[in-house]
């Protein structure tokens, strides 16, 4: 497929995601990987009036992603965990709900970002039983499936023995991404791992929250098209020169080796 309806595939678009898949066919799309912004994190994407207003956004968003993805196609939602601390608020249990509307659910991996102690300052009473808060360091991988568990086409899967093994597993551990210019980047390590357990090769991987470009970035050096959309102009002018600076660097190796 070298279109999607008005947009070309192995791109990134600047646009609102529910703008953007408004013109995207039925499905057409293999995988949607996503994390979503975080709750009134950075104005330029949105300011919430409060927690609730948050998931009613949240909620338009998923029956878009149903749409356009294929009979047995996959969705992972990275999404934290929690909100707040007092009271702490269950973001990732209420997103789950979400989801379950619209799709079968095939479980949820917590991603340990392996960051104990590491530039992080104790919350609430200090060593004291009065008021002591927990540090989330986890995040949650909801993944769900459209209309049917098993995928009702065949392909070539990549994936080698033991990293199926070790992804299989509910637990991930690697570091959360650092030195980026976007302020909440996820390391390409958590599409990698999506992308290769959940799609063949030369399948179509969509990311409605692109950001900086991971997704994509890591749907190319896997021999997967990519497409996605983000708000944000300077972010999608981010992604694109990473992917093709990646692809560049890919493309000097392999002549190297020839």
């Amino acid at each position: 497929m070298s279109k999607l309806g008005p947009y070309e595939v192995n791109t990134i678009v600047v646009g609102d995601c529910l703008d953007v898949m408004r013109q995207m066919p039925d499905g057409c799309v293999d995988l949607v990987v996503t994390s979503p912004p975080y709750f009134n994190a950075k104005p330029e994407y949105a300011e919430y009036e409060d927690y609730e207003a948050y998931l009613s956004w949240l909620a338009t968003i998923w029956p878009s992603c149903h749409r356009v993805l294929k009979t047995g196609g996959r969705i992972a939602v990275n999404i934290g965990a929690g909100y707040n601390r007092a009271p702490w608020l269950p973001l990732s249990v209420d997103v789950t709900k979400q989801l379950q509307r619209h799709f079968l659910l095939r479980g949820q991996v917590v991603w340990d970002k392996a960051q104990q102690n590491a530039g992080q300052t104790a919350w609430g009473s200090w060593m004291s039983a009065s008021n002591p808060h927990f540090r989330e360091r986890h995040e949650i991988i909801i993944v769900g499936s459209k209309n049917e568990f098993g995928k009702g086409y065949k392909g070539q899967s990549d994936i080698e023995r033991d990293e199926f093994l070790f992804w299989t597993q509910s637990v991930w551990r690697f570091s959360a991404q650092t030195g980026s210019l976007h302020p909440a980047p996820f390391p390409a390590e958590l599409p990698h791992r999506l992308i290769k357990l959940f799609t063949y090769v030369g399948d179509l991987i969509f990311d409605p929250f692109m950001g900086s470009g991971t997704t994509a970035m890591a749907a190319a050096r896997l021999g997967r098209s990519f497409f996605g959309c983000d708000i944000n102009p300077d972010y999608v002018e981010m992604g694109l020169r990473r992917v093709e600076k990646d692809r560049l660097m890919r493309s000097q190796l392999e002549m190297e080796f020839v």
